[in-house]
């Protein structure tokens, strides 16, 4: 299997962190992916992936728990209007900075290639490197 990085460029979101509970709120604006090939990235966007003309938008909402050096969140990650469950797990790189990974299975989003789904690995990663600014509440 060949491996693939890409990112979004456009998202937004909003973390909340008091004493040991945090909560996450992100939206990801599915066209703004970029792979570092233009054919790749059209076919990303087109209808048998993220069809991003009819879902465009990723979403995450989370609550969890936060300790002094790491934070651990479950919450709904809704790709192509189907919601599932997924883990975020992060780790504090400095006070103002969080990098978290996520791992979910393609196919728990029905995102398939069709004929050429066999050619795509179902594991995929996902890597946020967060940096935090205080409310100004």
């Amino acid at each position: 299997m060949l491996t693939v990085k890409g990112s979004f460029q456009e998202f937004e979101g909003i973390i909340e962190i008091k004493g040991k509970q945090v909560v996450v709120i992100g939206s990801i604006k599915s066209a703004s992916i970029v792979t570092g090939n233009a054919d790749r990235d059209e076919t990303v966007k087109g209808k048998a992936f993220l069809n991003v003309e009819a879902y465009p938008e990723i979403n995450f909402s989370a609550t969890g728990t936060a300790s002094l050096d790491s934070i651990r969140i479950a919450g709904s990650l809704k790709i192509r209007g189907v919601s599932h469950t997924a883990q975020l797990k992060g780790k504090y790189v400095s006070d103002q900075q969080v990098e978290c990974t996520m791992f979910i299975k393609r196919s728990d989003f029905k995102l398939d290639f069709g004929s050429m789904d066999a050619l795509v690995g179902d594991d995929v990663s996902i890597t946020l490197n967060l940096f935090l600014t205080p409310s100004l509440k």
